[in-house]
Formats: structure tokens, C-alpha cells, sequence
């Protein structure tokens, strides 16, 4: 990444990666300290001049070297191990001071630090190095490097060397107190608080050492998760969008295309409480990508129910007398008759459904009959909801077990991305059928399309096409009477 003609490549310079060593590091507070901190890289003599692709190697070079930095600076040299080795912990005196900088550091290790104490024991010369014709900082710095004792402050692997020995670039490293799997929120905000404080030392820095930045995994990670997080209801939103475009080209039904996204819409509810509750997984990439992906899936067997139901036509409807069946009440799907003796005769109107939309629909009997079809949408409902069950509730189930058996021998991988693949293709299956089955039925049944509601679509777009053709023709009939 670093590369230069003039320019020593320190051993996993890239990966920002020092040993821990045991000396002069800061004393961590008790109860603070977590096994698994995230870490903070403090960064000097860089900057960053491009990016990093997701996959593969940058052909730019994403960093370049500070003509600026000069570490021999004995103002750069104090300002360097102050910003590495001294961290704001949000109190003063020992008491909390609401809105300080908490940068909430456990302990931290600076090879400035390490090479201050061999200053003193084996050269005698106090730190920062003020350099004469005889004593050269960087000199120092190199015959420290060449220290045996010196592989546990990291100098050789922490430090940028150009060839003629000078420093050209270094890093340290700090361990928060907070783990690398914090919420979102913890680590925004203590990245906040790192910026801050970074940004108010590059205001006062002198222009040897300014520049200075910071970068963690877990500020990717937090901001992966914001970003996450934001584009999640867009991306859900363009997806409904789009399913209804298609269910409404198919069904040309307003009311179906809305009962559709709305079963599609429990699906990813469901879908989402599988994994988060359920399966106890933390709203991440791969689960965002799941509600995403498999909102398509959830569509599917939606969309069967709804086209069979759009498809099915009446065909015939006829009444007949209940004598036997005497109640106060009305019963469902009956219309009320004349009463007998206090007693009310039943009238029952049948109805038979057929998805051949070439044979024509028959003539009911009587005109009873044809005001009972009329006066008993729900009876139609019912009959097109029962067709649609059956035309595709066969086909649905017979699917959905091939897919949930197929998907059950992701569980015997070795990755666990394939069995948590596996248990959501299992999971969006599941919901799926229950919702295009048990839910859309009931709810077609209830307020569901009649016979010609499928025309509203076309009439309207063909009305307003008329609409629109009329008034051009009336606009040149006028200005031809004009002219």
C-alpha cells in the first residue's frame, strides 16, 4: 500500500498489527478493562489519498507519505507521545464531567514511550531529542530499532523507515474498554469523541507532526451498520414498490396487488422476527440482505392465490328454499324471505365458480336469483377464494416441502453462513405458506375483488388515454378553425 523509492517497507506495516509488550504500558482500570477491546490505530506521517475495494487489490495507491512530517522536531516528538499515551476519560478531579471527551481507553502501548525510557538508561539524553551536527534523532530511533529489548515496544513493525534511515511514518495502538462487538450507538458515539479530539489536536499542531488520524474495525463496523440500518426501510420500500407494479401487470386488480403486498409485508415481519427472536441473531449485513432478497421469495406463493382468484369467473348462480332450517336470525350468505307463521323461510343463493374466461356465464335462475348474486358479494368471495384453495393449494404445499427439504441439508455444512442460509430459506418457507394459505384466503374472502373488478385497471388507463386523445383533436380542431 505504502510503497516509494525511497522507502523501507516495515514488516505488516498494512495490517497496523504490533506485539503487546509488558513494559511502561498504562495501568488499566480495574473492571474496565475487556478481553476483547477493540482496538484504535493512532496514525502519524500518512495520508489517506484513495480507497479500497470490497474485493481484490487497489490498483491507486491508497496511501501517500506527509512531506510535512518531520519526527526530529522536538515539538513533534512531545506533541507525538502526548496524543498516544495521554487520553481524555471524561472526568476531572476525579468526578464526571458531563459532555467532556471519554475515549474510554483501557491501556494503549507507543513505541515513543519504550524509546524515551532507553534514551534515559543507556544514552543519557532526555526526551524529545534535540539534534546537533553529533546527534541525530533518527539515528537513535535506528539503533533502538536494532535493540534486542526493543521487539516488545513494536518499533520495527510500528515505524516507516526511508532508505537513509529516517522516519517517515509510524503508528501506535490503543485498547478501548468497550468490546469490538458494541452496539452501534457506544461506538458512534465514542467515535465522536475520538474525532473530536483528534480534530482539536491538528488545529494546535504544529505542521511537523499535523495530520494525525485514527482508524478502528469497529468504527467500519458501526458505520457498515448505520448505513445498514438506513438504507434497510428504502430498500424494503423500492421492493414493495416494485412487487406491486408486477402483481398489478398480472392481476390488474388494485385491490389484489394490495392484498398481495400486504401478505408479502407480514412474510418479511415474520421473516425478521424468525431471525431476530427465534434464532437470536443481531441485526447485521446478512440479515438485512435476507429481508431484502427473500421479499422476492415471500411474493410467490402470494401472488398464485391472488392470480387463481383473479382467473376464476362465476359462472352460474342459483337459489334455493331452506323450509327446515326456521330461525329468528339471518343466516350467512342467505337473503330474508317471507315469514310463515312467525317463523322465517331461508333463501340460500349458491354460486359456481370456473376459470375458463371464454365459456359464458350462465344465466341464474330467476331474477331472485340474479338479485341475490347481486345483494351477496361475499358469497361470490367465498366461492372464488375456495377455487383459488384448491386449484393451488396443492401445488404451493408440494412446493414448499421440496424447498424446506432441500434447504434442510444446508444444517449439515461446515460454514455456518450455509446453515443460517439454510434456516431462513426454511423460515421465508414456512411464513409463506401460511400467509398464502390461511391468511389471503380469509382476507379475499372478506374484501376480496368481484367478477369485473379485474377491469377497473384498464378501464381507467383506457378512459384516460380517450381523455387525452379527445382534447388533442379538440386543440386541433381549434387551430385549424383559427388558421
Amino acid at each position: 500500500p505504502c510503497r516509494g523509492a525511497d522507502v523501507e517497507q516495515p514488516r505488516g506495516a498494512l495490517r497496523l498489527r504490533v506485539p503487546w509488550g509488558g513494559r511502561r504500558l498504562q495501568a488499566p482500570s480495574p473492571g474496565r478493562v475487556q478481553a476483547d477491546g477493540a482496538q484504535v490505530e493512532i496514525v502519524f506521517g500518512l495520508q489517506v489519498t484513495g480507497t479500497q475495494p470490497l474485493v481484490g487489490v487497489s490498483e491507486a495507491q491508497p496511501y501517500q507519505f506527509l512531506s510535512t512530517f518531520m519526527l526530529e522536531d522536538p515539538w513533534a516528538q512531545r506533541s507525538a507521545l502526548r496524543l498516544c499515551s495521554q487520553f481524555p476519560d471524561g472526568t476531572a478531579g476525579g468526578r464526571r464531567v458531563p459532555g467532556a471527551l471519554d475515549l474510554r481507553v483501557a491501556r494503549w502501548q507507543c513505541w515513543l514511550n519504550d524509546f524515551a525510557g532507553w534514551l534515559k538508561a543507556t544514552q543519557g539524553i532526555d526526551y524529545p531529542v534535540r539534534q546537533t551536527p553529533n546527534l541525530r534523532f533518527h539515528d537513535l530511533v535506528w539503533a533502538f530499532r536494532a535493540w534486542p529489548g526493543s521487539w516488545s515496544s513494536g518499533v520495527s513493525e510500528a515505524v516507516w523507515f526511508a532508505h537513509d534511515g529516517r522516519v517517515r511514518a509510524f503508528f501506535s495502538r490503543a485498547v478501548l474498554a468497550i468490546p469490538q462487538d458494541a452496539g452501534q450507538d457506544v461506538a458512534s458515539a465514542t467515535r465522536r469523541d475520538w474525532d473530536a479530539h483528534f480534530d482539536a489536536f491538528n488545529a494546535t499542531a504544529r505542521a511537523s507532526v499535523r495530520g494525525a488520524w485514527h482508524t478502528s474495525g469497529l468504527w467500519v463496523r458501526a458505520e457498515s451498520e448505520r448505513v445498514i440500518r438506513q438504507s434497510t426501510g428504502e430498500s424494503l420500500g423500492i421492493a414493495a414498490c416494485c412487487v406491486l407494479l408486477c402483481v398489478l401487470l398480472f392481476t390488474r386488480s388494485v385491490v389484489l396487488s394490495l392484498c398481495v403486498i400486504l401478505m408479502t409485508t407480514g412474510v418479511v415481519i415474520g421473516l425478521f422476527f424468525h431471525m431476530m427472536v427465534i434464532m437470536g441473531w443481531k441485526f447485521g449485513a446478512v440479515e438485512v440482505l435476507s429481508l431484502i432478497i427473500f421479499a422476492g421469495f415471500a411474493v410467490d406463493y402470494n401472488l398464485h392465490v391472488a392470480h387463481a382468484y383473479h382467473f376464476c369467473r362465476v359462472c352460474l348462480a342459483s337459489e334455493t328454499a331452506d323450509d327446515e332450517g326456521r330461525r329468528s336470525g339471518q343466516a350467512s350468505h342467505a337473503g330474508r324471505g317471507s315469514s310463515d307463521g312467525g317463523a322465517v323461510a331461508v333463501r340460500r343463493f349458491s354460486m359456481v365458480a370456473s376459470d375458463n374466461v371464454h365459456e359464458a356465464p350462465l344465466k341464474p335462475m330467476g331474477s331472485d336469483a340474479q338479485d341475490g348474486r347481486r345483494s351477496h358479494p361475499s358469497v361470490e368471495r367465498f366461492e372464488r377464494s375456495r377455487f383459488s384453495l384448491q386449484r393451488m393449494g396443492g401445488p404451493i404445499l408440494a412446493s414448499a416441502a421440496t424447498t424446506m427439504g432441500c434447504a434442510a441439508f444446508l444444517f449439515a455444512c461446515t460454514l455456518q453462513l450455509f446453515k443460517d442460509i439454510g434456516s431462513v430459506i426454511i423460515g421465508v418457507t414456512a411464513y409463506s405458506v401460511v400467509f398464502s394459505l390461511l391468511v389471503l384466503p380469509a382476507l379475499l374472502m372478506v374484501g376480496g375483488p368481484r367478477n369485473r373488478h379485474h377491469l377497473a385497471v384498464p378501464r381507467l388507463l383506457r378512459n384516460l388515454l380517450n381523455h387525452w386523445v379527445q382534447d388533442s383533436d379538440d386543440e386541433d380542431d381549434e387551430d385549424a378553425i383559427k388558421t
